[in-house]
């Protein structure tokens, strides 16, 4: 197989990450600088390039630039703030786990490893969604543990301070 099927997987994978990620995105981009405009009219004369859609972002409104629109501005950097912080959680569990299985750990130990890393993907997204949720909810498993071993003396609300949320992103990613 050698050289062929490598320069073939190289190929076909970058062939889909760009029809199915990059593309994508940049059709994205292009349609944010287009007017908000009903189907019927996309690619008249009323669909030309524009900033407005980023003034509203910025500025909550088109005609006035007076006051930042903090609501969406902080909703932005918080989604940027929680994907770093869930980026490098993954990559304390990730890389720990890797090169336990590529250096250390013997064929039995590697395939159960993957085989616990794998069996959870062929669940539904929306039943593990269900899942996080009898798992962190107030009286879910893991308050109830905490509460009968004594370590807590009410329920926390995982679910309201975004702890699952995060457990739920770096479980999916």
């Amino acid at each position: 197989n050698g050289w062929p099927m490598a320069i073939y997987l190289v190929v076909a994978v970058g062939f889909w990450a760009l029809v199915m990620i990059v593309l994508p995105q940049l059709h994205m981009v292009d349609f944010s600088f287009h007017p908000k405009l009903p189907p019927s009219q996309r690619g008249g004369p009323r669909d030309v390039y524009t900033l407005e859609n980023y003034r509203y972002f910025l500025f909550g409104s088109t005609r006035s630039t007076a006051n930042w629109n903090v609501t969406h501005l902080n909703a932005f950097w918080l989604t940027i703030v929680v994907s770093m912080c869930i980026t490098v959680l993954n990559f304390l569990v990730c890389y720990p786990l890797a090169y336990f299985m590529a250096q250390v750990g013997s064929a039995s130990q590697v395939r159960k490893l993957m085989l616990l890393l794998i069996v959870p993907y062929w669940v539904n997204e929306l039943l593990r969604a269900f899942a996080f949720n009898i798992l962190f909810g107030t009286s879910g498993v893991l308050n109830t543990i905490l509460v009968k071993a004594g370590l807590l003396g009410t329920p926390i609300d995982f679910i309201g301070q975004d702890i699952a949320l995060y457990s739920g992103l770096t479980y999916a990613y």
